[in-house]
């Protein structure tokens, strides 16, 4: 979702993009627009917002904030499967920095201490298709639930959780598979969002 404005700002703007139905009842203390995502330092203090229920909180404070951790826009490459020669060529669709596939809008991952994303992809080969999506560096297993691509959802703990410390910095890695789709569509040259909650 976009973030909220700065100007103008209503009760019913924040119940939205927390996930509520506009027009219905919702007051600042409710526990989802407490716990909204990603609240905007310069309004909220860089503490955040208070989240302890009946807390003193202002309106002021949702300013500019967004209930998702990170959005990253990405010019989809396409390579579809080849299986015609004598090495099949694995299909693939999205962005990979190494090697060079698509492109992205940042390539940092905010949730993560802007670690580089090394890649947010599928790959097709010998019956398989699967989603990676990868950072540069050693991190946890957690900070995040769910990567939507698209709007298609993939549960952090739907996916295999591997670390690669062999080389400097190394690498962390989320891969769900199998996947019936492909989130990136078939398209070269599509854009695609892909947003972390």
């Amino acid at each position: 979702m976009a973030n909220l404005p700065t100007t103008n700002l209503s009760l019913n703007a924040i119940h939205v993009e927390v996930g509520g139905t506009s027009g219905t009842q919702v007051s600042l203390n409710d526990s989802d627009v407490r716990g909204i995502g990603n609240p905007d330092s310069a309004y909220a203090g860089s503490d955040g917002i208070n989240t302890t229920s009946g807390s003193m909180i202002s309106i002021g404070e949702f300013r500019n904030a967004a209930d998702v951790l990170d959005t990253e826009t990405v010019t989809v490459k396409y390579i579809p499967l080849n299986t015609s020669g004598k090495l099949p060529i694995p299909g693939f669709s999205g962005y990979s920095l190494s090697p060079s596939r698509g492109s992205t809008v940042n390539g940092l991952c905010a949730f993560k201490s802007d670690a580089t994303i090394n890649g947010m992809f599928v790959s097709i080969f010998g019956g398989s298709t699967n989603l990676t999506f990868s950072l540069s560096g050693i991190h946890t297993n957690a900070g995040w639930t769910t990567m939507n691509i698209d709007g298609t959802n993939y549960s952090r703990s739907s996916a295999t959780f591997s670390q690669d410390t062999s080389t400097s910095p190394g690498v962390t890695k989320w891969v769900w598979n199998p996947i019936t789709s492909i989130p990136f569509g078939t398209t070269d040259g599509a854009t695609k969002v892909v947003t972390w909650v």
